[in-house]
């Protein structure tokens, strides 16, 4: 059964917009982190805000509701050079980046929610076999949780966070903010599989 099933009990058709406006710069970095995105109807881009709690590269809104997407890639590469590299030094402890992504997701729901590490919401590990069929990713998580008020704007109070790895290329968070839960899962299934890598 669909991981989208199990996860948000609901199921739907998606349709999107491949002719849809989308930042060139984001296009870019879609480009080199071999992502791709289409804009599910119903959906427009928004200007980006400064964030230092989560930065973000691009924004969906979708029509008058109090909802939003906001999407950030984090590549891998140099972090991957830098891992290389200090393997040269015997004394150095570190953590491959294909095995980083899970502890830094909790990181970022616990800055998002206020909470501290040990007490942030256990994810929802997406399974391989799901990842590569949804997303043509290695790996991947889900998590619902209410968010501190002064970490994204006093619009939202709640965030469906997903994360999706895909190893030796990037991390790619998609964030679900709205006020209800229902709503945020029913929009959320509309657009759950804009993005994903191509091969």
């Amino acid at each position: 059964m669909k991981f989208l099933l199990i996860i948000l009990y609901i199921s739907s058709f998606c349709a999107y917009s491949i002719h849809a406006q989308i930042d060139s710069k984001f296009k870019r970095t879609l480009k080199k982190n071999n992502l791709e995105l289409f804009v599910p109807q119903g959906f427009a881009e928004i200007s980006t805000l400064p964030n230092k709690e989560m930065d973000y590269q691009f924004a969906l809104k979708y029509g008058v509701d109090t909802f939003e997407i906001r999407y950030t890639v984090y590549p891998l590469d140099k972090k991957i050079k830098e891992f290389k590299k200090n393997l040269k030094n015997p004394t150095e402890k570190q953590v491959h980046p294909n095995f980083y992504w899970e502890e830094m997701y909790n990181e970022k729901i616990s800055i998002l929610s206020n909470i501290s590490k040990n007490e942030v919401p256990k994810p929802r590990l997406i399974s391989d076999e799901a990842a590569k069929e949804e997303f043509n990713a290695d790996a991947g998580a889900i998590t619902f949780f209410p968010i501190a008020t002064t970490s994204i704007n006093s619009e939202y109070k709640y965030c469906l966070m997903m994360v999706i790895h895909k190893n030796f290329e990037s991390d790619v968070y998609i964030s679900y903010f709205g006020n209800d839960r229902d709503k945020i899962e029913t929009l959320a299934l509309k657009a759950f599989h804009a993005i994903r890598f191509k091969n």
